[in-house]
């Protein structure tokens, strides 16, 4: 009773304020407004000395005498949210008379307190909610992007397409490629999501799991992505290598190295297709392909180390040895040209082969590589 008393008296104040009772009864209202603002004023001044729980109790105390403010539940709620307790401002925003409809201010608290709490869902439908009424969201919806980024997208959830897109981007700064890979297949634009699974397979396609990066792939086919794209051949190269079908790995190295001389992974390419000839049994297309990876890094050592190799394989042990000797003198702790040059002096007759394998072999032990 005493309740619905407090209700019935705050609805009387605001008829006064709106007008609706005669002009004398006006300084009724205006004594509520001069409570409001002086209640306001005085937690604020609680907050600047760092004093929550005594700005609340005051707060609060307003609310015993007009429930309905939604004024005092917004700045309860926006203190709590402050202070890292999203539940409290849960539980003040719900407590606003049902008959009060929140306004722009306090339905954005209500999200920011939903997002907070891993409401995820509910939070994207009132952010939703803001975004119709024409609302400033961008706070809010950085909050509850930045939440979904490491999280995912609740089932069934109906996220606008512009949101997810911001999405896929944040979580692909963040390195999370596997949410990222299933909040692209939730864009209804094709073009969108074309366009999205290209960039994530430019940052992803090292690091990404093989089963994420054949998710992605697999989705790209079924969009009917017509254009071959560099990024879309290393990712299918790296899932080939992986499951050791080598030799349409070796057909990707190929179309990749003849139709993109400029690219920026042309070296790494061009290294990888040299061991996989090496190993295959050509080592002169081996060394040829060694020969152009040195050419885009004279400062590498692994090319070098390759055409040694090769060398080694085609029977040429001075040439190898020779490559070997000037990588070493660039690189000498290199654990792997010390033990290849070692074997080849171990082959050799003679003194000098010897202690030069010896020279090198201690080398290898000190480490290094």
């Amino acid at each position: 009773m005493k309740a619905f008393q407090r209700v019935g008296r705050a609805r009387f104040r605001r008829a006064l304020c709106l007008g609706t009772v005669g002009l004398a009864l006006t300084v009724g209202c205006v004594d509520v407004e001069q409570r409001r603002q002086s209640t306001l004023e005085r937690a604020d001044r609680q907050l600047a000395l760092g004093d929550s729980p005594r700005a609340l109790q005051i707060l609060s105390s307003f609310l015993s005498y007009d429930p309905r403010d939604l004024e005092i539940h917004a700045r309860m709620a926006e203190i709590h949210l402050d202070s890292g307790t999203p539940s409290s401002a849960l539980r003040i925003l719900d407590s606003v008379p049902g008959d009060v409809d929140l306004d722009a201010r306090s339905t954005a608290l209500l999200a920011r307190a939903l997002v907070a709490e891993g409401q995820l869902r509910r939070a994207i439908d009132v952010v939703k909610l803001l975004e119709a009424r024409g609302e400033p969201v961008d706070r809010v919806l950085d909050e509850l992007l930045d939440s979904l980024a490491t999280r995912r997208i609740p089932r069934h959830a109906d996220m606008p397409d512009p949101w997810i897109e911001r999405l896929v981007e944040l979580q692909l700064e963040k390195q999370r490629f596997a949410a990222a890979a299933e909040s692209l297949d939730k864009l209804s634009d094709e073009e969108s999501r074309r366009s999205l699974s290209e960039r994530w397979l430019r940052q992803a396609w090292v690091d990404a799991e093989v089963q994420v990066l054949e998710d992605v792939l697999r989705e790209m086919s079924e969009l009917r992505q017509g254009t071959e794209s560099p990024w879309r051949l290393l990712a299918e190269h790296r899932v080939l290598s992986v499951k050791k079908r080598f030799d349409e790995a070796a057909l990707l190295e190929r179309r990749f190295l003849e139709r993109y001389p400029d690219h920026v992974h042309r070296y790494d390419m061009l290294l990888s297709s040299a061991r996989r000839e090496l190993r295959s049994g050509a080592p002169g297309q081996s060394l040829e392909l060694a020969r152009s990876a040195s050419t885009l890094r004279p400062s590498e050592a692994a090319p070098l180390l390759e055409q040694a190799l090769a060398l080694e394989a085609l029977g040429r042990a001075q040439d190898a040895e020779r490559t070997l000797e000037i990588l070493l003198s660039s690189w000498p702790q290199h654990a792997g040209a010390a033990r290849l040059l070692s074997r080849l002096d171990r082959r050799r007759d003679g003194t000098s082969g010897v202690d030069r394998a010896r020279i090198r072999l201690s080398i290898d032990t000190e480490g290094g590589s």
